[in-house]
């Protein structure tokens, strides 16, 4: 089959061929009709993982996929061949993702994806819209208050943002000044400028009584507790990257939450897509350029997210 191939660290990557894969027991075999591309394949491209995730050469990464049933594993339940699915790999190591024609995924990670749902619409959601959903579930804040999402521009950042505002919290959206209006279509109702000053202080300004809680989608553990400052008592600031983050702020009256994607709950992420609730914009890029795909997520500078079409 075809797949984008990383034969060592460091190397960028290109199509070629490797074995089609059988599903094992638990396993979905899936015909890949789109990738999503997320930083965490970047990051594994790069080997900045290889210390806690066993890797396996050659790499193909890729977590995020939509496409068609064509073998069902061992004890797998609920899921039958032809089903138009979407999910997250699942597999404990990296390497053999969805950058492929085919991926064995583990089914508890997928779902039907419902007809009102285009395909590369799904394959953006797993990991992304996961991942922002476990951090709006952590920041426990209730109807009316108002949190504040670094990053929001981003794949993560938007689906926080539409979360949040679904659930009655007012959002601050730090982002770039070009991203203003697009954070603001997504339901933000505030709109800070981190370039252009001091974003604490502008945070102090629009909430003076504190924030509920922060959703820092950027910073790492150094960057993110200078902003336990603007929140308030019992708040809570939620990162998936600043490694720490909850030992940095003990003892402190601001809690520190570390996070990962929920993509066990893709149903409830299907649910919420079919509504219209959940959805950022994507762009479709062909499997022959997933190196530049990686390399534009690494950047950090992705509004909404990078889809890779194999159909």
């Amino acid at each position: 089959m075809r797949a984008f191939i990383v034969p060592e660290f460091g190397d960028p990557g290109s199509v070629g061929e490797r074995p089609k894969p059988e599903p094992a027991e638990g396993q979905i075999l899936v015909r890949v009709k789109a990738a999503g591309v997320n930083t965490m394949d970047a990051v594994i491209r790069a080997g900045y993982a290889k210390d806690w995730i066993e890797h396996r050469f050659p790499l193909t990464p890729g977590s995020d996929y939509a496409g068609t049933v064509e073998a069902v594993g061992p004890g797998v339940e609920g899921i039958e061949v032809g089903d138009e699915v979407f999910g997250a790999n699942g597999k404990p190591y990296a390497g053999e993702g969805s950058f492929a024609e085919f991926i064995a995924a583990v089914a508890e990670r997928s779902t039907k994806r419902p007809a009102s749902v285009p395909v590369e619409k799904a394959a953006s959601l797993p990991t992304a819209a996961g991942t922002a959903l476990a951090a709006i579930d952590a920041l426990g804040a209730t109807n009316g208050d108002t949190i504040a999402i670094i990053g929001a521009a981003g794949g993560v950042g938007g689906f926080a943002t539409q979360l949040a505002v679904h659930r009655g919290l007012k959002v601050i959206a730090v982002t770039k000044a070009e991203h203003a209006d697009y954070v603001r279509g997504l339901g933000a109702g505030e709109v800070i400028d981190y370039t252009t000053a001091d974003p604490l202080e502008q945070l102090r300004s629009k909430a003076p009584n504190g924030l509920a809680g922060i959703v820092d989608l950027f910073h790492d553990v150094q960057g993110a507790t200078p902003y336990a400052s603007v929140v308030r008592p019992g708040g809570r600031i939620v990162s998936p990257l600043a490694m720490g983050l909850e030992q940095a702020l003990a003892g402190s009256p601001v809690s520190g939450v570390m996070i990962q994607a929920a993509t066990t709950r893709v149903g409830e992420l299907a649910d919420l897509a079919a509504t219209g609730t959940l959805g950022v914009p994507f762009e479709t890029l062909p499997l022959d350029e997933a190196a530049t795909a990686l390399d534009r997520q690494a950047s950090h500078q992705v509004r909404g997210k990078l889809v890779l079409a194999l159909d």
